[in-house]
């Protein structure tokens, strides 16, 4: 087994915590929960089942490796558990409770191999709880390039799978054999890789099993497509470049992304993208009232800053909004951007003083 790293924390991604989240899958009027509630209802780290899950929840993994198939395909269930034919479904957007345990068998007789690792966020730095590890005779099918219900992973029974500790640490019992993929899985960051799998103990680099930081299908690379708003105050695009989605630069006590590396979009929100060498993609008015260009993005953030183009968003654009997070997009909002949230789904807050979020 690879030396554990000191521990760190191990949220999938760190961002203020006032960020709301707006997330819905086929539904009429999606709702809203905490961005970065861990469902544990006890205080104890060990975080509750069955909770609508958001990358960065937290709990207590043992790690122990299950055997499950080689096939990866999505099931409508919210949570880990066994569906009505025995096979594993996963939740990959949240972190489960242990990595085993279930009534789907042990270790197999003819499992000769270990494979043993740590699975890391894109920057190399920050361990993932939860990720999912499996072996496959094929490719599994890759995350899609737009907007999309992302629902359980299922697993069949006779698949090599393991799940990641709080440390990021796993032990992958596996047949040996040329020819396999290692699948690695958290949220929408899928990293597929060509593996031949020596009897015995190894232990995989570092660099096989991290998240990856860019969209490239062809080397099995996927992360969520991301739009970012602009805005005057928060600088989540710095946030994503240090979390690995882009590279970054440390210049008079700043850490920034270097523009032209980041793996995400731009839109002006009440900054300019281009004022600080990023390509912008237009404004946020232009993004909202064209569901094509929604239709594009897995997530959108939108920090805080002025009200500049929310007095432009329009009821057809409150709807294409809707209509994007109904269909699985998820949207995540600032406090002083809240006109972003209370004008779109006014029927999920109040606040003081009225409606009017002043």
């Amino acid at each position: 087994m690879p030396t554990p790293k000191p521990h760190s924390s191990s949220l999938l991604l760190t961002l203020p915590v006032g960020l709301l989240l707006a997330a819905g899958c086929n539904v009429s009027s999606p709702g809203y929960d905490d961005a970065f509630g861990t469902g544990d209802d006890d205080n104890d780290g060990v975080g509750s089942t069955g909770t609508t899950g958001t990358t960065g929840e937290t709990g207590d993994m043992s790690g122990t490796a299950e055997t499950g198939s080689d096939d990866a395909t999505s099931s409508s269930t919210t949570e880990d558990s066994l569906d009505s034919a025995g096979d594993l479904k996963f939740d990959v957007l949240e972190t489960p409770d242990s990595g085993g345990g279930s009534s789907c068998g042990g270790e197999e007789e003819n499992d000769d191999a270990t494979l043993n690792g740590q699975v890391f966020a894109p920057n190399g730095v920050i361990p993932v709880a939860g990720a999912l590890v499996y072996i496959a005779n094929e490719p599994p099918e890759g995350i899609p390039d737009h907007v999309y219900c992302a629902e359980c992973v299922e697993l069949d029974c006779t698949v090599d799978f393991s799940e990641t500790d709080v440390e990021g640490n796993f032990s992958l019992p596996a047949n040996s054999g040329n020819g396999k993929y290692i699948v690695v899985q958290k949220g929408q960051f899928m990293r597929v890789t060509p593996i031949d799998i020596a009897p015995g103990p190894t232990d995989l680099p570092d660099a096989m099993v991290e998240l990856p930081g860019e969209w490239n299908p062809g080397q099995g690379l996927y992360i969520p497509k991301i739009a970012i708003a602009d805005g005057g105050y928060d600088r989540i695009e710095d946030a994503l470049g240090k979390f690995g989605l882009g590279d970054t630069v440390i210049s008079n006590y700043t850490e920034s992304t270097i523009p032209g590396t980041e793996s995400f979009d731009l839109y002006n929100n009440g900054r300019n993208p281009t004022s600080d060498g990023f390509i912008s993609q237009g404004d946020m008015s232009t993004l909202v009232n064209d569901p094509n260009k929604l239709n594009q993005y897995h997530i959108i953030f939108v920090p805080c800053s002025y009200d500049t183009y929310s007095d432009q968003l329009t009821q057809q654009g409150i709807q294409n909004i809707r209509d994007w997070v109904a269909a699985g997009g998820r949207w995540y909002v600032a406090d002083w951007s809240n006109e972003w949230m209370w004008k779109v789904f006014p029927e999920y807050q109040n606040f003081y003083g009225g409606n009017d979020a002043d």
